[in-house]
């Protein structure tokens, strides 16, 4: 089942019909609901049971939040990572760090798919996946289970949106352009996410997409920052027992930093990071029976990084260090 808030509806004949509303069920969890039925004849209305959430989760010894997709989109920021500088323990600070631990040391799992710069052990929260696809981010900091490898502070596990019979679309904009007061010229940011879902073959394929576009400028000369992602997912329930899924995600990211060492360089020579990632999986679950089931899945992931720096040897002769070697000045 999907992570998100259930309704359990009990019918037995001879007895009451009960309806539990409010059920939660997390991801990577086991929800549990006792159920009594009072004898009754036939003709008796239903009673409606309203579930309160446990104060103490006993099937879990880590420390975990789930955030759903309506929290997310009352959160303050625009980014995967904004969401999640907001969970208690966590800071964003050169990348992301939970309770002291290093950036490297936090693992983000897509779907169930590990996504991590195998060089690097990084990953730039921003850039993993649009705000718009997730139907649950759940945040576990600290003493999670042997399933989870490759971590040692934190572990970000996504769950991605499914879709139904129904056409969904959603599009937001945000931008500094469209404020009535004059903006500044060199500090202007530019948002745009948008979504769409529906079947594709009603009943049986479904599709979900979702994109974002981030592209903000820098308070300092020269400076720029801009992220995009796409995520699509196909999912199929042709056959009775078994769903197949496809999922690609992909993000870009490139920026230009500002550093007064160079001020007397031209624009062209200033390096341009560029990030690029790429994931694809294929899964297949099978239902053997209404307490039993297994999934195999096929993924793939790549992280490329640019550094986007020149080599300081193509500088013409015209240029060099200063007599303090602190700065390249051009030589009149």
């Amino acid at each position: 089942m999907l992570p998100g808030e259930y309704t359990l509806r009990v019918m037995v004949i001879g007895y009451e019909n009960i309806v539990i509303t409010g059920i939660p069920v997390n991801p990577d969890r086991i929800t549990y609901q006792n159920i009594s039925l009072g004898e009754t004849v036939l003709g008796m209305e239903e009673v409606t049971v309203v579930a309160e959430r446990e104060i103490i989760e006993k099937d879990i010894a880590a420390t975990s939040r789930n955030v759903s997709s309506e929290n997310l989109d009352i959160l303050p920021g625009t980014s995967v990572g904004d969401a999640i500088q907001t969970q208690p323990g966590a800071i964003n600070s050169g990348g992301l760090h939970f309770r002291g631990g290093r950036s490297g040391e936090v693992t983000y799992y897509l779907d169930g798919v590990p996504l991590v710069d195998p060089l690097f052990n990084d990953m730039n929260s921003s850039e993993v996946i649009n705000r718009d696809a997730i139907a649950n981010l759940q945040v576990i900091s600290g003493t999670f289970s042997a399933e989870y490898g490759n971590a040692m502070s934190g572990i970000i596990n996504i769950t991605t949106q499914d879709s139904g019979n129904q056409f969904k679309g959603k599009v937001d904009l945000k931008s500094t352009l469209l404020s009535v007061e004059e903006n500044s010229a060199n500090y202007n940011r530019n948002v745009v996410r948008a979504s769409l879902s529906g079947p594709l073959l009603p009943g049986k394929t479904f599709f979900f997409a979702s994109g974002s576009w981030d592209d903000r400028d820098s308070y300092l000369p020269w400076g720029y920052r801009s992220q995009s992602n796409l995520f699509v997912k196909v999912t199929d329930r042709h056959l009775e027992k078994i769903k197949l899924k496809f999922a690609l995600n992909m993000s870009q990211g490139q920026y230009k930093n500002c550093s007064h060492a160079y001020k007397y360089i031209p624009e062209m020579y200033w390096y341009e990071p560029r990030t690029n990632s790429l994931m694809s999986s294929f899964e297949i679950t099978h239902s053997l029976s209404a307490a039993a089931y297994y999934n195999l899945m096929v993924y793939r992931y790549s992280n490329h990084y640019d550094s986007g720096d020149f080599s300081y040897n193509s500088l013409s002769s015209a240029y060099s260090l200063d007599a303090n070697k602190e700065f390249y000045t051009k030589i009149l």
